[in-house]
C-alpha cells in the first residue's frame, strides 16, 4: 500500500479496504442523485447521455413533456466538436444535441451547425469502433476509474496476484458493484486493466476520465476553457 495515500487515516479502526469500502458507496450513492438515476439502472445510461447530463455549458431545457432541447455555449459546443473527431461517445452526443435543436427549432452554436450539415452532406463519419463494445460502458468504465480512484486515493493496488489476500481495488469494486446489484467478477475487472482484448476499453475510458477532469478544473476555475 503505498504510505502517502491521501485518504487513508492510519488512526482509524477501520482497515483500509473498510475505508475505501465506506468512501466508494457514498459516492456511488451521491452520482445516483446528481444523475437522478438509480443506480440500479445505471446499465441504461449510455456515454453520450452521461457526458451531455455533466459537461460543462450544456443544459439540458425540457418546457413539456414532448419537446427536449440543449442550451450550448460557444466554447462547449468546440469542445464536443471537437472530441467528436476521436470519440465516437463524443461525436453520439453531438449528434443527438444537433437533431434534437434543429428538431425543435432551437438554436445552435456555429461549430455545431457545421457538424449538423456535415451530418447531412455526410461529409463528416462515426470514428471507427474498434472493439471494447458499447454494452454498460457507461457502468463499467464507473468501475474501471473507481479502481484507479482507489489506488490514487487510499494506495489499494489496483488487481493483485491470485494467491493474495482479496483486498484490491478490483476486488473492491467487484464486491460493491455486486452490492449495488451489478455482479461483475474479480477476474473480470482485472481483464480490463491487463488482457489485450480491452485495449479500446481502456482508451475510451482514458477519454472519458481526461473529459471529467477537465470539467472538474473548469468548475474550480483552475482553467477558463477546454485545453
Amino acid at each position: 500500500m503505498d504510505d502517502f495515500a491521501p485518504l487513508f487515516d492510519r488512526s482509524s479502526k477501520q482497515t483500509v479496504f473498510d475505508q475505501a469500502w465506506v468512501y466508494f458507496a457514498e459516492a456511488a450513492i451521491e452520482l445516483e442523485q446528481t444523475l437522478g438515476v438509480p443506480i440500479e439502472r445505471w446499465t441504461e445510461m449510455t456515454m453520450p447521455q452521461f457526458g451531455i447530463h455533466m459537461a460543462y455549458g450544456i443544459e439540458s431545457v425540457m418546457p413539456n413533456p414532448n419537446k427536449l432541447y440543449y442550451r450550448v455555449t460557444d466554447e462547449a459546443a468546440l469542445l464536443l466538436v471537437r472530441q467528436a473527431t476521436e470519440s465516437p461517445d463524443a461525436f453520439d452526443a453531438a449528434q443527438m444535441i444537433a437533431f434534437a435543436n434543429v428538431w425543435n427549432g432551437e438554436p445552435l452554436p456555429a461549430c455545431l451547425r457545421a457538424f449538423a450539415a456535415n451530418l447531412i452532406n455526410r461529409t463528416t463519419q462515426r470514428p471507427k469502433q474498434q472493439g471494447g463494445g458499447v454494452k454498460n460502458l457507461f457502468l463499467r468504465w464507473q468501475i474501471y476509474s473507481a479502481c484507479q480512484t482507489a489506488h490514487d486515493l487510499f494506495g489499494l493496488q489496483i488487481t493483485r496476484q491470485d494467491y493474495e489476500e482479496p483486498t484490491s481495488a478490483a476486488d473492491l469494486m467487484s464486491q460493491l458493484a455486486e452490492e449495488f446489484g451489478h455482479p461483475y467478477s474479480y477476474n473480470t475487472i482485472r481483464d480490463w486493466f491487463k488482457h489485450k482484448s480491452y485495449v479500446e476499453f481502456r482508451r475510451r475510458c482514458k477519454l472519458a476520465t481526461y473529459f471529467m477532469d477537465e470539467k472538474y478544473l473548469i468548475d474550480l476555475g483552475v482553467i477558463r476553457r477546454p485545453r
